[in-house]
């Protein structure tokens, strides 16, 4: 098996400096017979007030002065960048594919609290066409967890004899009920960029997706989540709670979005598509409630 590999940081990690190790040459996972044990640490995360405020105008979402339960998963995203890029990973960050976001926000986390982040790789699977791998980010609040997601990425491929599914691969029944309809904004595309720190040029230019086989440039799927939420009455900031979302396909920017669902579950459609682009739960939860179990391993409880 590879060889673990550790990474402190004290700071945001370096843009410029894990986008050049995008295009490095990756070994691949045939060759490292699995993927590394990676612990990631960013000491002292801040949400800086800008930040909070871009965040706010580009989702959606009204300020409260605590984190939503999208906050880290925007802001910190810049760390599972530099493990996604890093060169013990075996596979090229543009073969990852992010296809379920599962995130818990434990307690209420003030705007301006530093946070003590940490990223591992908690699972992977190997499917009929593909590999699964779950990365676990978790949020420190002095000693206590306040907040946790588990992101699942998929890499198209053969890479042997396939397993069970990860038991969350379904998502729930969202129910047809019109919460509501509106048009996708235009612009904010560097902006977004700039507070996740992921400068895909899929949803940055519309030549540059069409390489890849898209009609035009895409939202970043956490933005469109923050648009979802902004539509929903969702648990306040100070209820313990979990957002689920299983992301089935690009979101346009400038695209009229139907919401539907009903009192947890929802969908959101796009134009006059049939399937929809993302589906998705958001709900109260215990205070006892977790994504991984004791071992560090996901704990796949019920949705």
């Amino acid at each position: 098996m590879p060889a673990p590999v550790q990474t402190v940081y004290h700071a945001r990690p370096s843009v410029p400096g894990f986008m050049f190790s995008a295009f490095l040459p990756s070994p691949g996972l045939a060759k490292t017979g699995g993927f590394p044990d990676m612990d990631f640490r960013w000491l002292g995360h801040r949400l800086e007030s800008r930040q909070a405020a871009d965040f706010a105008a580009l989702t959606g979402l009204a300020p409260t002065g605590h984190y939503s339960v999208l906050h880290p998963q925007t802001t910190a995203f810049a760390l599972k960048m530099a493990l996604l890029t890093h060169r013990a990973f075996p596979e090229p960050i543009w073969r990852n594919l992010q296809i379920r976001n599962h995130l818990l926000l434990r307690r209420p986390i003030p705007i301006e609290a530093s946070l003590d982040l940490r990223l591992r790789i908690a699972a992977w699977r190997v499917l009929e066409k593909g590999v699964e791998i779950d990365l676990h980010l978790s949020a420190a609040l002095g000693t206590e967890v306040a907040w946790e997601s588990l992101d699942t990425f998929y890499i198209r491929g053969r890479y042997g004899a396939a397993g069970a599914p990860s038991p969350w691969a379904e998502a729930p029944a969202p129910g047809d009920g019109t919460i509501a309809t509106w048009t996708m904004p235009s612009d904010g595309r560097l902006a977004y960029g700039r507070l996740t720190g992921d400068y895909n040029g899929i949803h940055l230019a519309d030549g540059y997706a069409r390489l890849f086989g898209f009609a035009g440039a895409f939202f970043h799927p956490q933005r469109v989540l923050g648009q979802v939420a902004a539509h929903l009455k969702g648990p306040g900031p100070d209820k313990p709670q979990r957002f689920d979302a299983w992301l089935k396909g690009p979101v346009p920017y400038g695209a009229s979005v139907k919401l539907v669902g009903g009192t947890e579950a929802f969908a959101l459609l796009v134009g006059d598509a049939a399937k929809p682009a993302i589906l998705g739960a958001w709900r109260e939860v215990g205070p006892d409630h977790a994504l991984v179990d004791a071992s560090g391993a996901p704990s796949f409880g019920p949705v």
